[in-house]
């Protein structure tokens, strides 16, 4: 469509849907995890495992000091939230579900944002295909992609998705968002609000 300019003047549409947008994600998501790996028990898995199945099965670890001690002063909900999909179909099909999920939510959520910020299907969909590029080691040896499901990796897209309304001027939902936010992963609900 063109471009028409003076008062009055409606804004214009993105010529491609964001659908379409949305639908190339989910690829590059699959992408992203083919290339990325995924695995069970690295990183913070190692103690949060035992949180998530602490709290499906709370006799499981009922004299386990280190669990008992610790899981009371970790600052989220999220493992909690977790362990009735883990009591009910076992931690490695949730995990790599909720890895594949986690996957495309942080793709779309970056295309959204891109969209959002530049009104451009081509710069947010730029955007979405350099996080698959995630994987690789930054400079400071951290990477965007997580090769085993945490709560801080979940906690990136719905920090993409609260930055997205803040820019779409949603103001009362990307608070709402980032309250909701702090109680998965509290440093990256703070980042977002910075």
């Amino acid at each position: 469509p063109a471009l028409r300019s003076g008062a009055g003047a409606a804004p214009t549409k993105p010529a491609v849907a964001v659908w379409v947008g949305l639908a190339l994600c989910a690829l590059l998501a699959v992408a992203q995890v083919a290339l990325g790996g995924y695995q069970v028990g690295v990183g913070n898995q190692s103690i949060q495992i035992a949180f998530v199945k602490a709290w499906a099965n709370p006799g499981l670890f009922a004299n386990d000091e280190m669990v008992r001690q610790t899981m009371p002063l970790y600052p989220s909900y999220f493992f909690r939230a977790l362990a009735p999909w883990v009591r009910a179909w076992g931690l490695d099909p949730v995990y790599l579900l909720l890895q594949l999920l986690t996957s495309y939510l942080t793709v779309a959520g970056v295309y959204v944002l891109g969209r959002s910020i530049f009104r451009s299907h081509a710069a947010a969909l730029a955007g979405a295909a350099l996080v698959v590029l995630g994987h690789q080691t930054a400079l400071a040896g951290d990477g965007l992609y997580s090769a085993g499901f945490t709560h801080t990796y979940f906690a990136l897209p719905v920090a993409l998705f609260a930055l997205a309304l803040a820019y779409r001027r949603h103001m009362v939902w990307a608070c709402v968002v980032c309250g909701v936010l702090f109680n998965i992963h509290a440093l990256t609900a703070a980042y977002a609000v910075l």
